[in-house]
């Protein structure tokens, strides 16, 4: 105990195996990388603090000393460039252009000199996002979709951004402000003499695009992030389909020359005029040759939309 300041000294104790000496060296085998790995993969899973660890590896004896973990870690952070998201956002991140940067390098040396990657000089690059279920982080990813197949795969996907935050606009917006300016500005990138235009995509779930573009994926309106019409016109086109339905089971004696009823093709052009002028949706309505069902072909539909079956 201190005179002075009546505080108690207190010592903690580490075992001599944690303590890591100066002039021994130690080469860590392949299996002893990848337990430690592994170990790293379940520390980070259920949010095992450095200290509980630190603890546990003195009561497990087989357990990798804690020092060795440490000098993982930082063998691993050294591979990249990492920095902290801006603001006071929980995460890290890496530079697109550097990423970028390596993968085409990597890329160009595995591919034969008549693609089309090489005959364009034009990579298509796509940023995606998701939760994690690693601490409930969210992720935000690169891919190349030039790398073929291998895109589609982990190997294909690469790690930009890590942040411990909760999934919503304001959150994103100022987590992902350095990356976001980065896809705004990166227009090309260049590999030794070469250089090549880059195609930006947007995937991942709907969540994630709806907090990105904004539209707040809980109350959403949209039911697609590229649909120009709200749930309310969808809801409309649905009435216009009950009540071709209805008025269809009430006419059946009274027949068009094409099959229908007179008063449902007269009650669905007046629809089709309402939805051209107020909700600005053009499309012509038809009666199939082959099925005998009425559909619908707008011009931004690519496809033709069957709405009703013959009853």
């Amino acid at each position: 105990m201190k005179i002075n300041t009546h505080e108690y000294e207190t010592l903690t104790l580490v075992d001599e195996e944690n303590i890591k000496d100066s002039s021994q060296t130690e080469t860590l085998t392949d299996e002893d990388i990848d337990q430690i790995n592994l170990l790293l993969y379940t520390k980070e899973r259920f949010n095992v603090s450095n200290e509980a660890y630190h603890e546990l590896s003195m009561i497990c004896k087989d357990l990798p000393r804690s020092w060795k973990v440490r000098e993982r870690i930082k063998a691993i952070n050294s591979k990249w460039n990492l920095s902290s998201t801006p603001g006071d956002t929980c995460g890290i991140q890496q530079s697109i252009k550097e990423r970028l940067e390596i993968r085409l390098q990597a890329l160009l040396k595995n591919i034969p000199s008549n693609s089309a990657l090489k005959q364009n000089h034009k990579i298509r690059v796509k940023l995606s996002g998701d939760g994690t279920n690693i601490g409930k982080k969210a992720a935000c990813h690169q891919c190349d979709l030039d790398e073929g197949t291998k895109a589609m795969s982990a190997d294909g996907n690469h790690l930009i951004a890590v942040i411990k935050e909760s999934e919503n606009y304001d959150k994103l917006a100022k987590a992902l402000a350095d990356i976001r300016k980065d896809v705004e500005s990166l227009k090309h990138v260049s590999v030794g003499t070469e250089q090549f235009e880059i195609e930006w995509f947007l995937g991942g779930d709907w969540k994630f695009l709806a907090c990105i573009c904004g539209i707040g994926a809980a109350h959403a309106t949209y039911p697609c992030i590229w649909c120009k019409c709200t749930l309310i016109s969808n809801n409309l086109i649905n009435l216009l389909i009950l009540e071709l339905q209805r008025q269809d089971s009430i006419d059946k004696k009274r027949t068009f020359n094409d099959g229908f009823a007179r008063s449902k093709y007269k009650h669905m052009a007046g629809w089709e005029s309402y939805l051209n002028d107020t909700l600005k949706i053009h499309f012509n309505w038809f009666v199939c040759k082959d099925s005998k069902k009425l559909k619908m072909a707008g011009s931004n539909r690519p496809r033709e939309t069957e709405i009703i079956q013959e009853h």
